[in-house]
């Protein structure tokens, strides 16, 4: 296929392919005509790296976007995730201080709500257990260059994370990358919470990255579905 039809980025290609292959032998042993279809149609989003929807909404993740994902000895995870955004530094950084666009970012990540103006409460769902909460203040802040933050005592996964800013190269608009750390907790239920957080995690960040970009270069997150808070006028401080 062209290049330029290509608009799914390479790790999204492997697991359409992935799961593709998976549900087609499970399809052909249970005669599931609908699994034959569903896996035909990963396998060809895989290897074609071509999605009509993601063109039907604009969206091209090819090329846009670097990530990884690293654990420590000491069983530190830290996911960082890097993606071009085509506007001002100085504008991208007001996003992630403002809470009504922090909130929409982070929305497939964490549920974020604002309690003063370096202060954020984070609220996570965990599989088969109680969520998990707690608070961050900001710790270093240079608008326009990075903004960092850390969690407060007493946090249940004490964690810390950054947004940095830099141009990107050719003068193509600004490399944003956003850095999350989650250190190991002493016991085994909390323990197993963190690396689940790294799993999901690293899908998450790259997603709320990806949302963050649709909406400061168009005011809008793409969806399906409706949700009319999720515009917001192009304008931003």
């Amino acid at each position: 296929m062209d290049t330029e039809k290509v608009n799914i980025h390479q790790v999204e290609r492997n697991i359409s392919t992935v799961l593709g292959a998976v549900l087609l032998l499970r399809s052909l042993t249970r005669d599931s005509l609908s699994g034959t279809l569903l896996a035909i149609t990963l396998l060809y989003r895989g290897m074609s790296g071509h999605s009509s929807l993601y063109k039907m909404l604009g969206i091209n993740t090819a090329g846009t976007s670097r990530q990884r994902q690293i654990e420590t000895s000491d069983g530190v995870i830290e996911l960082e995730h890097s993606i071009t955004v085509e506007r001002p530094a100085v504008e991208l950084y007001q996003f992630w201080r403002e809470p009504q666009y922090l909130s929409q970012i982070m929305y497939d990540l964490a549920e974020v709500t604002a309690l003063s103006e370096n202060r954020v409460l984070w609220r996570v769902r965990v599989p088969f257990a109680r969520p998990l909460e707690w608070e961050t203040q900001v710790v270093v802040d240079f608008p326009g260059q990075i903004l960092r933050w850390e969690s407060l005592e007493g946090a249940p996964l004490s964690n810390e994370g950054s947004v940095r800013f830099r141009p990107a190269p050719r003068d193509w608009g600004t490399e944003t990358t956003l850095n999350l750390r989650f250190y190991p907790p002493a016991d085994r239920l909390s323990s197993r919470m963190a690396k689940h957080l790294g799993i999901a995690g690293h899908m998450l960040a790259e997603k709320a990255l990806r949302r963050f970009k649709s909406l400061a270069e168009t005011g809008e997150i793409p969806t399906l579905e409706r949700n009319p808070s999720a515009r917001i006028s192009a304008h931003t401080h």
